[in-house]
Parts: C-alpha cells; sequence; structure tokens
C-alpha cells in the first residue's frame, strides 16, 4: 500500500504538512475534528487519476505546527486554508469538507466565493446548535481532560485493534495506513489542540451561535454548486443537510444509507462515486 507522501509548506509561521497527488482541477480537502490528512486516503486513490488532490492538516492539527496563541476555531482556519491555497498557487478550487471542515469550506465559500469552484459538505458542522454527546462533553474544563486521557489508545496496536473493533468500516483498512493516522493523532500536544478547537466553537449545550449563524443566515447568498453527503445514522440531524440544499440555489443532497458521520470511511464504494459524478458534471 502506498500512502502519500508527506510535504511541508509555510503558511503563516506554521509548519503545514499536506499531500498531493494528480494533475487536473485542484481539489483542496478539508480533515474534521479530530482529523488529518490520512482521512482522505482513498480519495487519492480514486480521485488523483483525474484530479489534482491535496489534503491539508489544519492549523493545530496532525502534523502541523500547534501555535498555541492563535485561534483554531473555524474563522481563522478558514483564513488558514485561503492562505495554504495562495501558497501553493491555487487561484479556485473544489472544495470538500467533512464535520468540522465543513464548516470552514461553507465560511470560506461565503467569505472568498471566488476561491472555489464547487463545494461538497459531508455530514457537515455549523448549521445548528445540535452536537452528539461525546463532542459536547470535552468543551466542559477538566472533563475534557480527563476523557481525552482515559480514552486514547496509548499505542498503535491497541489504536488498530480498538479501530477495526468500534469503527464501521465497509472494507478492511491496511494497519500501516491506521498505524500512520495513529502516530498523527499522538503528536506532542495533539490532544491539547483538540479541546482548544472545541472550546472555541462548541460548549456544553452544543455548536455556538458564533459558529452556525454566520453560515446559516448567508447559505441563500451561496451561487456555487454544492453536494451535502449526509449519512443516515449520523448522530448530527439530516435535517442540517436538508437545509443547505434547500436553502443553496444550487444545492443537491445525496444520503448513504446504514452510514454514520464519515463516509469517506464507512462506505468509501457508495461516497466517492457520487463525489466523482458531481465534480465531472
Amino acid at each position: 500500500m502506498d500512502i502519500p507522501q508527506d510535504r511541508y509548506v509555510s503558511v503563516g509561521s506554521a509548519n503545514t504538512r499536506y499531500w498531493e497527488e494528480g494533475e487536473g482541477s485542484p481539489v483542496v480537502l478539508i480533515h474534521g475534528l479530530p482529523g488529518s490528512v490520512e482521512a482522505w486516503f482513498l480519495a487519492f486513490k480514486i480521485l488523483s487519476s483525474q484530479y489534482r488532490v491535496i489534503a491539508v492538516d489544519l492549523l493545530g492539527h496532525g502534523r502541523t505546527d500547534k501555535p498555541f496563541s492563535e485561534s483554531f476555531g473555524v474563522d481563522n482556519q478558514a483564513q488558514f486554508v485561503s492562505q495554504f491555497m495562495q501558497v501553493l498557487n491555487i487561484e479556485k478550487a473544489h472544495l470538500v469538507g467533512h464535520s468540522f471542515g465543513g464548516a470552514i469550506a461553507l465560511i470560506l465559500t461565503i467569505k472568498k466565493p471566488k476561491l472555489v469552484n464547487k463545494l461538497v459538505l459531508v455530514d457537515s458542522a455549523g448549521l445548528g446548535q445540535e452536537l452528539v454527546l461525546m463532542s459536547r462533553l470535552p468543551t466542559i474544563p477538566i472533563l475534557g481532560e480527563i476523557l481525552l486521557s482515559l480514552t486514547y489508545p496509548k499505542d498503535a496496536k491497541k489504536f488498530i485493534e480498538t479501530a477495526k473493533s468500534t469503527w464501521h468500516f465497509s472494507m478492511d483498512y491496511p494497519d500501516e495506513l491506521l498505524a500512520a493516522f495513529f502516530e498523527s493523532h499522538t503528536t506532542p500536544g495533539y490532544q491539547k489542540a483538540i479541546l482548544k478547537t472545541l472550546r472555541e466553537d462548541m460548549n456544553g449545550i452544543g455548536q455556538k451561535k458564533k459558529l452556525y449563524q454566520p453560515i446559516t443566515q448567508k447559505l441563500s447568498d451561496i451561487q456555487n454548486p454544492v453536494l451535502v453527503v449526509w449519512g443516515r445514522k449520523d448522530g448530527l440531524p439530516l435535517w442540517h443537510g436538508e437545509m443547505v440544499a434547500k436553502r443553496v440555489k444550487n444545492g443537491q443532497l445525496s444520503i448513504i444509507e446504514d452510514c454514520g458521520h464519515s463516509p469517506m470511511f464507512e462506505k468509501p464504494q457508495e461516497f466517492y462515486p457520487i463525489v466523482h459524478d458531481f465534480l465531472k458534471s
């Protein structure tokens, strides 16, 4: 199995990791929380034959620097992705954002629509207060630190065993990839960065108004073609995705049955053909 080569570039003061393969129209992939470029492994196998596929570790995530003096919230992350695209000389790209990455992609599309060609939202955050309990609890001071220290596997072998037994994969993922995923999620300061990110835009009740209101109030202004992909069994309510498809002028919704929050992991055989068809149409 060939894992894409790690590349690094300076975005502002942050040494930033990314993957890039293929030629053609750029497709920028934005991971969720917690997340890293490894979440998009199959995108490189499936899409890079026709597109220039780029995945980036967000500020504070994966192997990108973690400057705790800066904001890790959605607004600053959107600016970070914009700067990253500028450094790579990407004038316009298709954006694919998962969960927290979806909120980032939406903010970028609303604020800088000329940077975006088509937009794919995958079980996107930033569309309402509703949030699953396990994402709300870590926002509580002290409790979050305890939960992450107790629940996060301490070695790659245990992580791989846990992933294969609890994640709803519809295909086998090589141990090598899961080990790389684990290593990216155990870089120094990573758990602290996750908590900082969560607490900036979320709390014990759910997603903060300062996260979702600037997005939901501007959905009807979006002129870009938008594909919303949603797992039927996701903890984030389906009506969030339905709202986007209804309010966006060129919006459409695709629901993946028997699927939770991460279609690119759980149902890649269904997810990637849907995305590919949308991008080439």
